[in-house]
């Protein structure tokens, strides 16, 4: 209400601080009910992404460079918040909520454009799926190590010779044209 009060350059501040404000009664009314413990660090972190969505929204095409950098530092800090609630608990559950919250995240990226969601969705992802596979890659015997990063290494020389036998005779390879693809459509998202 107060915002036609200012200047037009200065009438997103009190629309902001309203969003911020929000907070103060939701974080109120969360300590006052009962929550699942399963549930908490979910529901005390994640208002913080919605914030700094409001925020992109009321800001527009004002302080773009900040907003982008505030949205990767808030994504980043909330994703290792989740993750470390979910090692500190190390319940199935835990892992189900971070892997549907983090392939959320990257479905979201996808399908509005935005670099920040996707890449921090996939790496939480990732990063997901080797902590709660990393009992089962300990069991392993020696020579499957042995196997595995003989068979990566093997991989690596071989596409490079690949690689400077085709860019000798001027061509571009398969894998350096999607590559350069996807760079392209990479920068059209935001």
């Amino acid at each position: 209400m107060q915002r036609k009060r200012l200047s037009e350059k200065f009438s997103w501040i009190p629309i902001l601080l309203s969003g911020v404000m929000l907070l103060e009664p939701y974080y109120a009314i969360l300590r006052n009910i009962e929550v699942p413990v399963l549930f908490t660090s979910e529901l005390y972190v994640l208002p913080l992404v919605s914030l700094i969505i409001f925020a992109k929204k009321i800001l527009k095409d004002r302080f773009c460079k900040v907003t982008h950098r505030l949205q990767w530092g808030v994504l980043i800090i909330v994703s290792m918040l989740l993750v470390q609630d979910g090692l500190a608990s190390n319940t199935v559950y835990d892992a189900l909520i971070v892997g549907t919250l983090s392939l959320a995240s990257v479905l979201a990226g996808t399908f509005y454009r935005i670099k920040s969601y996707f890449f921090v969705g996939s790496g939480v992802l990732l990063l997901n799926v080797m902590l709660q596979t990393r009992p089962y890659g300990g069991n392993l015997p020696w020579w499957a190590y042995l196997l595995l990063t003989g068979s990566l290494l093997i991989s690596i020389a071989s596409y490079n010779e690949w690689q400077k036998q085709k860019t000798s005779k001027g061509e571009e390879t398969l894998l350096s044209q999607w590559k350069d693809s996807i760079a392209r459509k990479l920068k059209e998202w935001q």
